[in-house]
């Protein structure tokens, strides 16, 4: 679909292309022409790619569909890139958008630097009303960042790029598990797997406003991994620019989505006097709504505790990385986890040799060095846990184990990660009819 597509044709009878504005891994966007109302539009196109199955090539036309309809309720909002109509050619669907004269938060801060206060406060007020409309429509946008967020040259400010938000009157497109949006500005929650929360756009929000101000990104990472595990378990460092500001950027990047600041309650700091800065408003406002999970990725721009103590030396994942294992191998996971004989064999198989290890070695503790004997227990065990994950078919059971297995492999410590970890391995064999005997 990409190759054929060139400047000068007419999409939809009525939408003639005139050049290329942007591009991603899943399609490209357009300027063109409306020839009917004589002006000027965006285009975005959808690719298809050609190895995909006829069932994930009609997830992918449905969710251009949905992507559209989310965006189009909310139209009319000052800070949102409308969407004015759909278009079928050649039996894919072209989504016609407001065009924007200006740049992206992204391309302007790689270019012109931060943004002042002020300038980060107006940003700050206009995405937190752009949102607010969005929660209050039941659509939770899941990829706030820069790159999503559209500065005009007369100064106007609008969220774009609603292809993998999700309201909650929408179908599940695809299995879910798999993630969604860019890992550095995923909130924490949506990291550990639960997804469709307001608050978790908020945290997103927070992380996109401390890179405006401070000029890098808090929990950018030269890896995925490390970008998932600082999502998950560090503080971002304090902003030495934001002055004034400082209360609203760590109040939106608390990690605890109850103690997150609201919309009202942020917008109250933006507009509070001076002297009132120092005392953080109170967060509670109207309560965010859960909404149905609905994993999807569109085109980027130009991503319990354990029933009993873990040995705490030996587990250092993150408990994030079920889904940044997804990421990497690019698989689509189901969840729910169907009950499969041999899911719940591999499971009941697992947690006898996990607890036999445990009963094996109930003094590890993660400050303490792990010798040489507990060490080569530990590695027989994940060895058996592969091997219990390789009798599974079910795929969410596969993955929890391995990765169970290779965290303890990896032999370093950290108790929240540990106990995290453990408990997506819990919840996966739980779902498979298989529950550890203690």
């Amino acid at each position: 679909m990409a190759q054929s597509t060139r400047p000068g044709q007419v999409i939809g009878g009525r939408y003639r292309l005139v050049s290329e504005l942007g591009s991603g891994g899943f399609g490209r966007v357009w300027k063109a022409r409306d020839e009917t109302l004589r002006i000027d539009v965006a285009v975005k196109e959808l690719w298809l790619i050609p190895v995909m199955s006829e069932t994930e090539q009609a997830e992918r036309l449905a969710r251009a569909a949905r992507e559209a309809r989310n965006a189009a309720r909310l139209r009319d909002h000052p800070n949102i890139v409308g969407v004015h109509d759909v278009v079928v050619e050649s039996g894919l669907p072209w989504i016609v958008m407001q065009l924007i004269d200006g740049c992206s938060l992204q391309q302007h801060l790689d270019t012109q630097g931060p943004l002042s206060v002020e300038e980060t406060a107006n940003v700050a007020a206009k995405l937190l009303g752009a949102l607010g409309a969005a929660h209050e429509a039941g659509i939770v946008h899941r990829d706030v960042k820069p790159a999503n967020v559209m500065l005009t040259g007369s100064g106007e400010v609008l969220l774009a790029d609603f292809g993998i938000a999700v309201h909650h009157a929408d179908t599940a497109l695809t299995t879910t598990g798999a993630v969604i949006g860019s890992m550095e500005y995923m909130a924490p929650e949506r990291a550990r797997g639960t997804d469709g929360l307001a608050a978790s756009d908020l945290f997103s929000l927070g992380v996109t406003l401390y890179q405006a101000i401070e000029g890098v990104s808090p929990f950018r990472r030269d890896t995925p991994t490390g970008c998932l595990a600082a999502v998950l378990f560090e503080q971002a460092p304090p902003p030495v620019r934001a002055g004034r500001f400082e209360p609203l950027i760590t109040g939106l990047l608390d990690k605890d989505q109850d103690q997150r600041l609201t919309i009202p309650a942020a917008l109250a700091l933006i507009d509070a006097p001076e002297t009132a800065k120092a005392t953080r408003i109170d967060r509670f406002g109207p309560g965010a709504t859960t909404i149905a999970d609905e994993p999807t990725t569109i085109a980027d721009e130009p991503m319990p505790t354990a029933s009993r103590p873990r040995p705490r030396a030996l587990l250092p994942v993150a408990g994030g990385v079920l889904v940044l294992v997804c990421v990497v191998i690019g698989l689509m996971v189901k969840w729910p986890f169907g009950q499969t004989p041999d899911a719940k064999a591999a499971c009941d198989e697992a947690f006898q040799v996990i607890e036999a290890f445990n009963r094996s070695h109930p003094s590890v503790d993660e400050d303490a060095s792990v010798d040489a004997a507990v060490k080569t227990a530990a590695d027989q065990m994940a060895k058996d846990v592969h091997a219990a994950a390789a009798k599974a078919t079910e795929v969410n059971v596969k993955i929890t184990l391995d990765n169970y297995a290779t965290a303890t492999e990896a032999g370093h410590g950290d108790t929240s990660a540990r106990d995290s970890f453990y408990a997506s391995v819990v919840r996966a064999c739980k779902e498979a009819g298989s529950t550890p005997s203690s």
